[in-house]
């Protein structure tokens, strides 16, 4: 079995989707969010394994506002969010 390949704003994703500490969570949230932005602004290879990362990881950071935040995501297309936590 090989390891998955780990990407630079995948630390910070974790970081939001483990966060517990509801003072902490926002701010989780919104690095988690500007670290997907921040690699979307550079080209990836669309279907690559990194593209299909940033696609699940995008849709684990939309579930997590829902659920943990308790707010709602609307026209969240990939690389482009718009939010009210």
């Amino acid at each position: 079995m090989t390891n998955p390949e780990i990407y630079g704003w995948q630390s910070v994703y974790v970081r939001a989707i483990l966060e517990t500490d509801d003072l902490l969570i926002n701010e989780r949230i919104y690095e988690a969010i500007s670290a997907l932005e921040q690699r979307r602004l550079s080209p990836v290879e669309s279907n690559s394994d990194e593209d299909c990362a940033l696609n699940d990881a995008e849709v684990g950071i939309k579930a997590l506002i829902t659920e943990r935040a308790d707010r709602s995501v609307w026209d969240a297309a990939p690389g482009h969010w718009t939010i009210r936590l």
